[in-house]
């Protein structure tokens, strides 16, 4: 027999039970809302005041109100850890009945449906927390309005954010719920909650990881599909997710950044789905489950699977980390750490199902499982089954590839919106026919095995496109030698040439020049007049699209800094005699670049040599430390140093070393020469030199050994 009591009644008496959650909830979206709003933000008559300049006033106010806009808007990350948190309290006391027998005889007795109760006790939780957010997000607008920073986005926003925060409260809530339902302690109940909102990243994270130790090719960001699907699929990954994308989405300083239409999408499944479930288990719980870990002797094996599985192979993990520490790692220490994890986790659910030693082994074939399942998959990586590292595609399969070397780009604002080479890469590959770049990927293959290098070598990644369609990624380390015949190759492309030098072919008008180093000295630009600053960024594009490679990279090249528009991201280029077009404009404005080192403003030299050295054991360094390090033999002599700097072009600025693409193998370094010498305003600078191989000077040598 089941009772006829008005629903509203039920909700009615529920909110009066419940009246501290209600007051739990206003209290927390108080701090988050009203009060977060008067602490964090000024208001326009304070920044009127504060700044004089109208430009940067009319920004700092532009930027104001596009973050008191975000705030509001569901990109919050403060609120969103609040959201979460009320959500998930919700679930938790709202069916702490479940887990007290007496509670559930009480219940029991009642003449009204569980699934009712359920739906009374879920419609009483989004009431309280509904309003309590409601009130203070109109109260937040009203202190944004006596501050002047709301505006007509802002309140769109807010109402905006209302209905995403709605969606995700409930997802969060029937997550809770579900935990709650399957279990019958309220900890064990708070410990699902926590296994459903990050189990699936948490098994897809573990196996990255095996990727990254175990093939040694694998670059990140491959399969970030699967990455994709994968944070869709959790709650908690989709929640981080969506509020990362709202905070650009809402940022109009930036880019325009397209709604996270996806992500929500996948929240409102997965609301619907938990409480599918919910409802469902709600009518098949048992009373008597109350007071037990899990209330379904059936889910004890498979969850048990489930959080074993992650939880071995990451102990198999910790244990190859743990051989690490010496320095001298084996990876054999990954089977022990399989099979001690898979036993001692397999005792810690146990005990925290029954509290009793007598059922420390139990679930043994969920355990097998788990175990065996890990163990194939440790297998897997370990001894590359599917010959991933070896993997090399045949040159008719190639429809596009490209290369590059992730060490020396920048953050940048590349023209099809990317701002990392990597993305331009994977945006445009049908753009690059990336001659010589399968030979690299051939000696990479080759180097797998090498345990030391003689000559020195480059880290680069490779990026096939398949006739097919397929796109590979792949990251190997090759000679230098090979990569700068490649990169000279890859450099008659206008594709490479816009990852390589991104200002070549950008909007003039969305660069700002920095300055310029010349012999180690920087040289100001702040003489120069905006207009004349572009003038001069046009006459350096103009001049890098018509050199080639070699006369690009000269050796003991200056360098010149250009950032964004906005001074965010600066990246270096190389300015020698062959930019003749900008060599000319510089001169004419009195900036001289391209002349040689004046060998009668040099104060002193300094030598260093490590020529003779050899390698100490630890013991021998401590008394050998001036050995070690070398001597210092300075000297003040003009006619000397006349002598061993007389030829320059036998010297390389350390400096410039690698954005001058120098192959340090041509070097003699294990001989720095430091050169001291004074400006024509009197400043002295202090630059580094190495000798080309086989050009040091005999009066240098004769010098170095008396």
């Amino acid at each position: 027999m089941t009772s006829r009591v008005s629903y509203f009644k039920m909700v009615t008496s529920g909110m009066k039970r419940r009246i501290w959650y209600g007051a739990t909830a206003f209290f927390v979206f108080f701090c988050a809302f009203p009060l977060m709003a008067m602490m964090r933000f000024q208001s326009v008559k304070e920044i009127t005041e504060c700044i004089q300049d109208v430009s940067e006033r009319e920004y700092q106010l532009n930027m104001l109100k596009e973050e008191f806009q975000l705030f509001l808007g569901g990109g919050d990350l403060f609120l969103m850890f609040l959201i979460a948190g009320i959500a998930l309290l919700g679930a938790w006391s709202g069916l702490s009945w479940l887990h007290s027998r007496r509670k559930m005889d009480m219940m029991g007795s009642l003449p009204v449906r569980r699934e009712k109760i359920f739906l009374t006790e879920s419609m009483v939780t989004f009431l309280l927390a509904g309003s309590a957010y409601v009130i203070n997000m109109i109260l937040a607008l009203a202190v944004g309005a006596s501050k002047g920073i709301v505006t007509g986005e802002a309140a769109a926003a807010s109402l905006a954010g209302l209905g995403i925060y709605l969606i995700y409260f409930v997802m969060f809530y029937f997550c809770g719920t579900l935990a709650m339902l399957l279990t019958g302690k309220i900890l064990t109940g708070i410990l699902g909650t926590g296994v459903f909102m990050v189990i699936a990243p948490v098994i897809y994270g573990v196996l990255q990881a095996y990727l990254h130790l175990f093939f040694k090719t694998y670059v990140s960001g491959e399969g970030t599909g699967m990455n994709q699907v994968i944070t869709w699929l959790s709650p908690a990954g989709n929640y981080l997710n969506f509020t990362a994308v709202m905070g650009r989405y809402w940022d109009g300083m930036t880019e325009a950044i397209a709604f996270p239409w996806i992500t929500l999408v996948a929240a409102v499944v997965m609301g619907i789905v938990f409480a599918g479930f919910s409802f469902w288990l709600m009518k098949v719980r048992k009373a008597e489950s109350a007071e037990k870990s899990m209330a379904f002797v059936k889910t004890e094996g498979v969850i048990k699977g489930i959080i074993l599985y992650p939880l071995i192979l990451g102990g198999g993990l910790f244990f190859v980390a743990l051989s690490s520490i010496n320095g001298q790692g084996n990876d054999n220490w990954i089977w022990f750490g399989l099979l001690f994890t898979a036993v001692v986790g397999g005792i810690l659910i146990e005990i925290i199902y029954y509290f009793d030693r007598k059922q420390i082994f139990g679930h043994k074939i969920w355990t097998g499982i788990s175990f065996g399942a890990a163990a194939l998959t440790a297998v897997f990586f370990v001894f590359d089954i599917i010959g991933y590292d070896k993997w090399l595609p045949k040159e008719e399969e190639i429809a596009h590839a490209a290369m590059y070397d992730n060490s020396g780009y920048s953050w940048w604002d590349y023209s099809d919106g990317s701002h990392t080479a990597a993305g331009y890469i994977q945006n445009n590959l049908e753009q690059f026919q990336g001659k010589g770049v399968l030979e690299l990927a051939r000696e990479g293959v080759e180097n797998l095995d090498r345990d030391s290098w003689e000559e020195n070598y480059t880290s680069v990644e490779v990026y096939f496109q398949l006739k097919n369609g397929k796109v590979v990624k792949r990251g190997y380390t090759v000679s230098d030698q090979l990569y700068r015949k490649t990169e000279r190759e890859m450099f008659e492309e206008k594709a490479y040439r816009e990852v390589e030098i991104p200002i070549m072919y950008a909007d003039d008008s969305k660069i700002q020049i920095q300055g310029i180093r010349h012999w180690n000295q920087n040289i100001s630009l702040d003489e120069l007049s905006n207009k004349e600053k572009r003038e001069l960024i046009r006459k350096y594009q103009e001049d890098l699209r018509t050199l080639s490679f070699d006369k690009i990279y000269e050796k003991n090249s200056s360098l010149i800094e250009f950032s964004d528009e906005n001074y965010n991201y600066i990246l270096e280029y190389t300015l020698n005699r062959n930019f003749t077009k900008t060599v000319k404009y510089l001169k004419e404005k009195g900036i001289d670049v391209v002349s040689p080192l004046d060998l009668d403003s040099v104060v002193q030299v300094a030598f260093r040599d490590f020529r003779e050295d050899e390698y100490l054991t630890e013991a021998d360094s401590e008394v050998c430390d001036k050995e070690l390090l070398g001597e210092d033999r300075v000297t003040q002599d003009k006619e000397f140093i006349k002598k061993a700097l007389g030829n320059m072009e036998n010297l390389v600025l350390r400096d410039n070393l690698y954005r001058n693409k120098i192959n340090t193998e041509d070097l003699c370094m294990e001989l720095e020469v430091s050169i001291d010498y004074k400006t024509k305003e009197g400043v002295e600078v202090s630059s580094m030199w190495y000798y080309q191989k086989d050009t040091v000077p005999e009066e240098v040598e004769q010098f170095l050994s008396k």
